[in-house]
C-alpha cells in the first residue's frame, strides 16, 4: 500500500518554519552586531569637526558671550540656559543663533 506519512512532512515543515523564525529573530534583534562602533570622547569629536565649525555651538557661528549683549538680550539668553527652559537645545539651537 501506498500511505503517505504525513506526520513526517508535517514535522519537517514546522523545523523549516521554526528555523526560518529563529533567524529572522536573530537577525532583527542583532543587526549591528559586528559593526558597532566605540563611541567618540568629546576631544575626537571636536577634532572630527570640519575647520569651520565651532565645537561649542556645532554650527559655523560662535556661541554667543553673554557680556556682549544689552539688558534685554541677556534676559532672553538667562531664559534659553535656564534649567526651566522651554526649548530642549538651549543655546546650541536656533535660539541661540538669534
Amino acid at each position: 500500500m501506498n500511505k503517505i506519512c504525513y506526520f513526517d512532512l508535517k514535522n519537517i515543515n514546522i523545523a523549516k518554519k521554526l528555523r526560518v523564525s529563529l533567524l529572522m529573530v536573530i537577525m532583527f534583534l542583532c543587526p549591528n552586531l559586528a559593526s558597532q562602533e566605540v563611541p567618540l570622547s568629546e576631544s575626537e569629536y571636536n577634532a572630527s569637526l570640519p575647520e569651520d565649525i565651532y565645537p561649542l555651538s556645532g554650527n559655523r557661528l560662535p556661541v554667543v558671550d553673554r557680556e556682549s549683549l544689552n539688558d534685554h538680550r541677556k534676559e532672553i539668553y538667562d531664559d534659553l540656559i535656564s534649567p526651566n527652559t522651554r526649548t530642549l537645545a538651549g543655546i546650541r539651537g536656533p535660539g541661540g543663533l538669534r
